[in-house]
């Protein structure tokens, strides 16, 4: 029987607050930087501001699909809803990547032919960003899920864009420096897009139920032939259905046959030594040597 984990409800609510909070900022600021970005005349800040409308959608359906990730399994999904978080990071590192691209693009049509920017303006904008975004990054960060860490991904990637945007208008403001504007924007893209590439392959692991990163196939085989009575494992298989909570089955093989208490014993001490090994949940087979599963050389 399963138990109500409330600490795992509560986190749940924690990371929708964030999201809401993150996308309350992020729509905002984007009214602000395309009003700034037009009156600067900075490619830089308008280039920012159709990625941060990107970013702006994707949230949005991070929300949504963070709620609907929380129902219970069902007839339909006996795993739950929790796949839903997957689809909702899956399009946001898409959004990043093909915003990212639009800027990279832009930004090498200008860098040949400049145009002339407000740097005050620019440097204003840059303080504001810095406050807007980094403010929404320390909030995003602290949920745990696949989806909190790309939004805080966005965040902390036009905090960081700000702060060049920051230094850049004060290199043009001192020296006329124009096309450090478009070479801005072309860092911001290249740093964006490889983040995203980064998270699109980790979305699509899980995806492809891929072993997750924190877990040691190695290591958790020593385990489990550790315990007492327990001679060797098959069939050992470890995945995500959401990239959170980390799932297993596996055979253990008794070279004698037990007896109901000591197969019980086993699952009991398996699975607490398991969660140490960060599985969530655990399947498990207790079979002797002589089953008729080893002598079939059965598969899972």
């Amino acid at each position: 029987m399963s138990e109500h984990n409330h600490s795992g409800h509560n986190h749940h609510h924690g990371d929708e607050d964030n999201l809401v909070m993150a996308f309350i900022i992020n729509s905002v600021f984007v009214i602000i930087e395309i009003v700034g970005g037009i009156l600067t005349n900075s490619s830089a800040i308008l280039s920012d501001a159709v990625h941060d409308f990107g970013d702006s959608l994707s949230i949005g359906l991070a929300i949504i699909l963070q709620k609907k990730s929380n129902k219970k399994s069902d007839t339909n999904f006996s795993y739950g809803y929790g796949g839903l978080k997957l689809v909702a990071s899956l399009f946001s590192s898409t959004v990043i990547l093909l915003g990212s691209l639009y800027i990279l693009i832009e930004s090498i049509l200008k860098l040949n032919n400049p145009s002339e920017v407000k740097p005050a303006g620019m440097l204003g904008l840059a303080c504001l960003g810095l406050l807007f975004n980094g403010y929404a990054m320390v909030k995003s960060s602290k949920g745990k899920s696949l989806i909190s860490q790309v939004t805080s991904l966005h965040f902390l990637e036009d905090t960081l864009g700000w702060l060049a945007v920051l230094v850049g208008s004060l290199f043009i403001l001192l020296f006329n420096w124009t096309w450090l504007d478009p070479v801005m924007a072309i860092m911001i893209a290249i740093y964006s897009l490889y983040n995203a590439s980064r998270l699109l392959i980790k979305t699509g692991k899980v995806m492809i139920q891929s072993v997750p990163e924190n877990v040691n196939l190695e290591q958790i085989g020593l385990t489990l032939k550790k315990i007492k009575l327990v001679e060797d494992y098959h069939d050992l298989h470890v995945w995500s259905t959401d990239g959170e909570k980390n799932i297993l089955t596996v055979h253990l093989v008794a070279a004698l046959e037990l007896d109901i208490n000591q197969i019980n014993e086993i699952r009991i001490l398996a699975k607490k030594q398991l969660t140490d090994l960060n599985i969530d949940h655990a399947t498990i087979e207790v079979e002797s040597r002589n089953s008729d599963c080893i002598q079939a050389n059965c598969t899972v």
